[in-house]
């Protein structure tokens, strides 16, 4: 489908089988040509032969391929004809191609959330861990308080307080007499 994909103006059988072929490192099987014929048939338009021409032909080489072992190609007029051929990919395959392409995307950022959020929950339990060592040395509530009174500095200020409210008595009563003299 990537072959064909890429190709939007089409490509030779020939071609795509030897494509197949590099890649795989071998030569196509008789029996996997069969059906690897059968799927191009399916996937791919062919616009050099009418449906009833590629269907006499396709039935004429799948027969001959099985029966000749894979070597049908060097006597059969047919053979040479599909593989001169130009094929394009019909729309529907189009459509798989690009689900498959999507399909392989949305797999890799699954994959890569998947790591992400292994990541997290590893910080996280870290996150905990440190908080529960930091916690083991503090104190557990209610806290005890205990209250210390300092009587030495408030005794000495206790007095001057005193004597301060006697001088301002006597300075209250000072003009209170004042007032009653100044009124007679």
């Amino acid at each position: 489908m990537e072959f064909g994909f890429n190709n939007p103006n089409g490509l030779k059988y020939s071609w795509l089988r030897k494509e197949v072929e590099r890649k795989l490192g071998e030569a196509i099987a008789p029996d996997a040509e069969y059906a690897f014929i059968d799927w191009i048939s399916e996937s791919f338009s062919c616009t050099d032969f009418n449906d009833l021409q590629l269907e006499k032909k396709l039935e004429w080489i799948k027969h001959h391929l099985v029966l000749s072992s894979g070597n049908v190609e060097r006597f059969d007029k047919s053979y040479k004809e599909f593989n001169k051929a130009v094929w394009v990919m019909k729309g529907s395959t189009t459509k798989q191609y690009l689900d498959y392409l999507e399909l392989k995307e949305t797999r890799k950022n699954a994959k890569q959330a998947s790591g992400l959020s292994i990541f997290s929950i590893f910080v996280a339990v870290a996150a905990i861990l440190i908080g529960a060592f930091q916690n083991v040395g503090t104190p557990k509530p209610p806290f005890e308080v205990k209250v210390i009174e300092d009587k030495t500095r408030t005794d000495p200020l206790e007095k001057k307080i005193d004597q301060l409210e006697e001088r301002l008595y006597e300075a209250e009563t000072l003009i209170a007499v004042y007032k009653s003299d100044t009124l007679r």
